[in-house]
């Protein structure tokens, strides 16, 4: 029996790394940049993004971030990936490049929240990304406008409202150096065309009303770690307890406006191990890692932000062990 259940593991998990897994992910932060009124203009909480030249050659840019932390499991290879996001109003209809860069510096979003069309944005907020700070009013981008990659991620044409998506090897290798470098990941900015006037894009936010017209991106990964042939069942594990517990309150990070926690385990010796969240009416919220580890201790981190308050439980699972232990979300 034992041999049996040990070539349905293993063989399931080859499959797995071999059709791959596809998420889909929402903003944890998103806000538009004003080049006028000397830096002093943001939107953070605007159900709008901007990107292009306004009418008097006012130029806007629109900063998004995801985060991957917790998201994929450990070992993930991105074969593919796109972001896409709803245009709600054009100044004119004709083609307009636009083109998505990453960003190479932090940046902030707080209460700053326009009013009408948003299009002139509102007096920016501490912690609000402008043009001059990328944390206002208390740190400045080294170059005005954003600092980010001078070679675009990605391009795409856009003449009209509608939904639009970029995809590209470059996103892939992006989120790729983002899942292996959690500290360098700060998203990317959109630019439009600022090369004349009237051409700036009305983007719908991650707070806009209508949740199918928030962006997203959809990343496909597989687990195409080796696998070592003769792989022997783990003799022993053990499952830590999170830490912070309770998650969120006074704990949540509040630059990042991040709600997480880390989860340590350890196995005896290298085996297939699975590590998932669930909440007490046993649905599955997230995998955190499903594949081959090595002996030794491990830790992964689970971002709780979308969670409503209230205990879960996570899981640890190999082929001849299965640990639980509780952790409390506080909003």
């Amino acid at each position: 029996m034992r041999i049996l259940f040990s070539l349905v593991f293993i063989l399931g998990l080859q499959l797995f790394a071999q059709t791959g897994t596809t998420i889909t992910l929402n903003p944890v932060a998103d806000n538009t940049i004003y080049e006028e009124n000397s830096g002093g203009t943001s939107n953070g909480s605007g159900i709008h993004l901007f990107a292009g030249a306004t009418s008097n050659k006012g130029v806007r840019r629109a900063l998004l971030k995801f985060d991957l932390s917790g998201q994929l499991p450990e070992g993930a290879i991105i074969s593919q990936v796109k972001l896409s996001f709803t245009v709600s109003k054009v100044n004119n209809i004709s083609q307009k490049n636009i083109a998505l860069h990453r960003l190479v510096k932090d940046w902030g979003e707080s209460s700053s929240d326009a009013g009408g069309n948003e299009g002139g944005g509102a007096a920016a907020q501490n912690g609000d990304a402008t043009w001059l700070f990328n944390f206002f009013n208390t740190e400045s981008w080294a170059t005005p406008g954003g600092d980010f990659s001078v070679a675009a991620s990605a391009e795409l044409q856009a003449a009209n409202t509608g939904l639009y998506s970029f995809s590209s090897d470059n996103m892939i290798a992006d989120l790729q150096q983002w899942l292996s470098s959690p500290e360098q990941n700060f998203g990317w900015i959109i630019l439009g065309d600022e090369s004349t006037t009237a051409t700036a894009l009305r983007i719908s936010s991650r707070e806009n009303s209508t949740a199918d017209n928030r962006p997203k991106l959809e990343i496909t990964y597989s687990l195409t770690t080796a696998i070592p042939e003769n792989v022997q069942p783990i003799s022993s594990a053990a499952l830590f307890d999170n830490y912070p517990n309770p998650v969120g309150g006074k704990n949540t990070n509040a630059r990042q406006n991040s709600i997480q926690t880390t989860i340590p385990f350890f196995l005896s010796r290298p085996g297939m191990a699975r590590v998932v969240v669930y909440d007490l009416n046993g649905r599955l919220i997230r995998v955190l890692a499903d594949g081959y580890f090595e002996s030794g201790r491990h830790s992964l981190l689970f971002r709780a932000d979308n969670l409503a308050s209230g205990f879960y439980i996570y899981r640890l699972e190999t082929e001849n062990f299965q640990f639980s232990k509780q952790m409390l979300i506080i909003r």
